[in-house]
């Protein structure tokens, strides 16, 4: 039987990572997570799913793939895992934003392989649309309504797939902290807090934390990173309404369980993030909380000086052409999964694909879009 193989992190990816794996092979299966599963960046996630618009065809045919397992998943759960389809509406309150709405809406409206259904509403149109006596159409210019589109609890659905890999044999290593990389231009174990581990091929699945270690090898990955802030707050009403986002802002907010609200901010792109893995705060920075809670209150006015229940701070990973970066790198014996924070939605991708290319060598239909190589300077080792 050929050797062991690694992950690193035991977030949703590298549980998906060990699901295809360990179902697919025989192989020893390690993942080595430093807290516990679904610890960090996973369970920080608003955990939407479901086509936003904005997306290339790569994205897209991943998101299809991640949708129909967790359908899958969900219609046979072995563990409780929450979700909602809930629709999305973006909402543009400026001339720019309504131009940039019906961008997006135009370019999903011709998009051959169906990039998801969109509804465009212009001016006062969507308040004699939609039924939303919750929202504040007032200032609204535009608006894009998305109804495919929902949320997973993020950590329940990683505890999932950590299950079902531990059902095929994979072995979680939890409260374990790999330190190091081993060998000299081809891998050959882990050093971690409790010693060395020999190690046939390693996959990097630890989100912004991948650098570290990528970077001990050699490895300069073209990602940088941009902090994610939440707020939980009470619901005062209750009433459903789809996931609201601001264009202009970037504040979104959702409903989340227990009459309670997930309040967020998207704060940019590649080009607007740091190349720097910078610190996470434990708490949003009081600005921030201040902009998202002011926002939040003109989109939803009942949520105007809102009981805080809980605060994060997450860390999303962003690449340079919006596709995730998966599978093989110029290191041999070393792989890699990192996103375009889109995590949720790429996690059963990324594990059928860096399970066929590590099982069988099969760089996947999906090569092209998703390997490292597609960027000027890098190599993933594989012949041209």
């Amino acid at each position: 039987m050929a050797g062991t193989i690694g992950v690193v992190g035991g977030g949703i990816t590298g549980a998906s990572v060990a699901y295809y794996l360990s179902t697919r092979s025989d192989r020893r299966v390690v993942v080595f997570e430093r807290e516990h599963v679904a610890a960090r960046t996973t369970a920080k996630s608003a955990g939407y799913v479901g086509f936003h618009g904005g997306n290339t065809r790569t994205h897209r045919e991943l998101m299809r793939y991640g949708i129909r397992l967790y359908n899958e998943f969900l219609s046979d759960p072995g563990t409780d895992v929450r979700h909602r389809t809930i629709g999305g509406l973006e909402l543009a309150t400026t001339a720019d934003g309504r131009a940039r709405l019906q961008s997006r809406y135009r370019a999903t409206r011709d998009q051959e392989d169906g990039g998801g259904s969109a509804e465009y509403f212009e001016g006062d149109a969507l308040a004699g649309s939609m039924l939303l006596p919750d929202v504040n159409l007032d200032a609204v210019e535009a608006a894009l309504f998305w109804p495919n589109y929902g949320f997973v609890e993020p950590a329940e659905l990683a505890e999932e797939f950590a299950a079902r890999a531990r059902r095929a044999g994979a072995e979680f290593e939890t409260g374990t902290e790999v330190t190091d990389i081993l060998g000299s231009g081809t891998v050959t174990g882990v050093e971690t807090g409790e010693g060395s581990v020999d190690i046939d091929h390693l996959v990097l699945a630890a989100g912004p934390w991948n650098e570290q270690l990528a970077s001990s090898v050699g490895l300069d990955l073209p990602v940088r990173y941009s902090v994610a802030p939440a707020l939980l707050v009470e619901d005062p009403s209750g009433n459903a309404y789809p996931s609201l986002t601001h264009r202009e802002s970037g504040v979104y907010l959702r409903q989340h369980h227990d009459r309670r609200v997930f309040l967020g901010h998207y704060q940019g792109d590649y080009h607007e993030a740091t190349r720097e893995n910078r610190a996470i705060p434990d708490a949003v920075p009081p600005e921030t909380r201040t902009r998202i809670l002011e926002r939040a209150a003109r989109l939803v006015p009942r949520l105007e000086r809102p009981t805080v229940r809980d605060e994060w701070v997450g860390l999303r990973s962003l690449t340079p052409d919006r596709n995730p970066i998966i599978g093989w790198t110029d290191v041999d014996g070393l792989s890699v999964a990192t996103y375009n924070a889109t995590g949720i939605q790429h996690a059963p991708a990324a594990g059928d694909i860096l399970s066929r290319q590590i099982l069988d060598d099969d760089p996947t239909r999906q090569y092209e879009g998703v390997s490292v190589s597609r960027f000027d300077g890098y190599t993933d080792g594989r012949p041209l």
